[in-house]
């Protein structure tokens, strides 16, 4: 796994294209990190002028936050070196090749974080349209499975229209209060100990029509179906979030497998 991506990306491509899941799911993984390496490096000096030109002082948070970016972009130095934006951009065929032909873990990562461009949505329209076919179904699924990420994301999609703003990562919107509130109860029960995540945001908070002894009742039965045999993993960081937002070496393997 630490090879540069640019010396095996055409036998993973050939490999991803007669159907190995894995391969197209390490493949897409990789490209999805260069390009994220990328952009915490833009980001990165971009905010250090702005802060050089501004002349304030620079608090703790904004200096974790750099140095935070700054490692995301120098630990991909040498897996992305010889890789262009044109290779980034083929992320999502990769992507789609994994979730089509392998895991339901998988299919939870693509639905969770396609690699889609967020801002130009005309730039990938066709593939925005093929996510949006199959992203629901796929989140389903994964719930039915057990996977333990699944409600985290499922709140995100039916997080309620009138939060202050959508925190959820996951790029399906599909406001609903009730189902929200169900999946954000869901996720706690599964995670009892797990912190919560920082924001300037708060959560939305339920209001008089949302009745929480049905939301609690919907929740339980919900654990109960598919996560009757779970048990949070002693060795696993929990933390807040959906899978797929790669910040370490290991994120292609914990998605695609060994």
């Amino acid at each position: 796994m630490g090879e540069p991506l640019a010396q095996i990306k055409d036998e993973l491509a050939a490999r991803a294209r007669r159907g190995d899941a894995r391969a197209a799911c390490r493949l897409g993984a990789d490209l999805m990190r260069c390009r994220s390496s990328l952009a915490s490096k833009a980001s990165s000096a971009m905010l250090q002028q702005a802060l050089a030109r501004s002349g304030q002082t620079v608090s703790d948070d904004t200096v974790s936050m750099l140095a935070s970016m700054d490692n995301a972009a120098a630990s991909a130095v040498a897996l992305c070196e010889g890789i262009g934006e044109k290779d980034m951009r083929e992320a999502i065929v990769y992507q789609r090749i994994a979730a089509e032909r392998g895991s339901t873990r998988m299919r939870l990562w693509y639905a969770a974080d396609p690699a889609l461009d967020r801002v130009d949505f005309l730039a990938d329209l066709d593939a925005w349209q093929g996510y949006r076919a199959v992203a629901l179904d796929y989140l389903e699924q994964a719930l039915e499975a057990g996977d333990p990420d699944a409600p985290d994301v499922l709140a995100g999609v039916y997080q309620p229209r009138d939060a202050v703003i959508h925190t959820g990562r996951v790029p399906l919107r599909l406001p609903d209060a009730h189902r929200y509130f169900v999946y954000r109860e869901l996720a706690t029960l599964l995670h009892p100990g797990r912190p919560e995540m920082k924001s300037t945001v708060p959560a939305p908070e339920p209001g008089q029509e949302i009745d929480l002894a049905a939301v609690r009742a919907e929740a339980e039965a919900l654990r109960q179906k598919y996560y009757a045999s779970y048990r949070p993993d002693a060795t696993r960081q929990e933390s807040p979030g959906v899978p797929g937002m790669f910040s370490g070496a290991d994120d292609a393997q914990r998605i695609c497998g060994p």
